[in-house]
C-alpha cells in the first residue's frame, strides 16, 4: 500500500506545472505556445528571463527532492526512489496539461539531490562543461543523463538503484528524441 501512496504523492507533486503557472502569472503567456513549447526551465529562460528560470528550476528541483527525501527518511530508500521516479513522470505527463509537460531534467536533479548529491554534482559538472563547449542545452542535459548511471556505478557499485539510474537516464534521453533529430540535422537552437 505504501508503494501506491508513494507513486500517487510523487506523481501528484511532479505534475504541478510550475513553468505554465509562471508564464501565466508573470507575462500572461502559455509557454506551450512559445519557444520549444516545452514546460520546463529552459523554455522559461528563453521566454521569461533569468530570474524566472531560476525560480522555475528551483521549484522543479523541489518536486523531485521532496518525495524522495520524505519517503526515504520515513519509510525507506526503495519507496523514496519510486516516489522520485513518479515525480519525473508527473512532470513530463501532467494531467493538468493534457498529459504533456517538461523533459524531466530539473526534477531528476531534485531526485538525485535527495538520493545521492555526489552523483548530482558530478553530473552537473559534466552538463556545465558540455553546455559551455556547445552552447546547446539539450546536448548538455543528455550528457548529464548519460553520465549519471556511470557516476552512480563508480560511487556506489552495482545495486537495484543503478538499474533505476539507467531507467531514469533512458527516459530523459527518450524525452529529448526531437532534440536528437534536430541535432542530427544541425538545426538545434543554441542557448547562448
Amino acid at each position: 500500500m505504501i508503494y501506491v501512496v508513494a507513486l500517487l504523492v510523487g506523481y501528484g507533486l511532479g505534475s504541478i506545472p510550475f513553468a505554465y503557472i509562471l508564464g501565466m502569472k508573470k507575462a500572461g503567456v502559455d509557454l506551450r505556445k512559445l519557444g520549444s513549447g516545452n514546460l520546463g526551465a529552459t523554455n522559461v529562460l528563453r521566454n521569461l528571463g533569468f530570474l524566472s528560470f531560476v525560480f522555475c528550476a528551483l521549484l522543479d528541483i523541489a518536486k523531485g527532492f521532496l518525495p524522495v527525501f520524505l519517503f526515504s527518511r520515513y519509510v525507506g530508500a526503495p519507496v523514496g526512489a519510486l516516489a522520485g521516479l513518479a515525480a519525473v513522470l508527473g512532470h513530463c505527463y501532467s494531467p493538468f496539461m493534457g498529459y504533456k509537460g517538461g523533459k524531466g531534467v530539473a526534477v531528476s536533479a531534485g531526485l538525485l539531490l535527495a538520493f545521492d548529491w555526489r552523483v548530482l554534482i558530478l553530473s552537473a559538472v559534466i552538463m556545465g562543461i558540455v553546455l559551455l563547449a556547445s552552447h546547446i542545452m539539450s546536448l548538455a542535459s543528455m550528457s548529464a543523463a548519460v553520465s549519471m548511471p556511470v557516476i552512480y556505478l563508480i560511487l556506489n557499485g552495482f545495486d537495484i538503484y543503478f538499474l533505476g539510474a539507467i531507467l531514469l537516464a533512458g527516459f530523459v534521453i527518450f524525452k529529448h528524441r526531437e532534440n536528437i533529430s534536430r541535432l542530427r540535422k544541425g538545426e538545434e537552437s543554441k542557448l547562448f
